[in-house]
């Protein structure tokens, strides 16, 4: 529904500076939503791999790590790892639209329609 698409989510690390972004902005691009956390050492070896695949395809994709820690925590944590992605904060507004027992949890998501939840793969 569109109300996803315009609600407003906070961000840290964002290149441009936003404090804020919208789904909105990537329309266009394959999104893949990444709901994380500081702790969790497969989101922490995803992020790492998707931080990648970004730089690589910036025009056609969009990767959106999203975790319910805030902002301080997770800003401290993407820099003191090198990682340039943006991500979403303080966030479980998502959580009721893509429901996820464990993480990390990806959303994969296409002109508007979800294309894959990939099965994670702990190794």
């Amino acid at each position: 529904p569109q109300t996803l698409w315009d609600l407003k989510l906070q961000t840290v690390n964002h290149p441009e500076g936003k404090n804020s972004i919208t789904l909105n902005e990537y329309k266009g691009k394959l999104i893949i939503l990444d709901f994380w956390a500081t702790w969790c050492g497969p989101c922490v070896s995803s992020l790492a791999k998707l931080n990648a695949l970004q730089e690589e395809f910036p025009v056609e994709l969009a990767v959106i790590p999203i975790t319910y820690q805030d902002a301080k925590t997770a800003e401290d944590f993407l820099k003191s790892k090198g990682n340039r992605l943006l991500s979403v904060v303080g966030e479980s507004r998502l959580k009721s639209w893509f429901p996820y027992r464990s993480l990390p949890h990806q959303v994969w998501i296409k002109d508007g329609k979800v294309l894959a939840i990939p099965a994670t793969a702990y190794t």
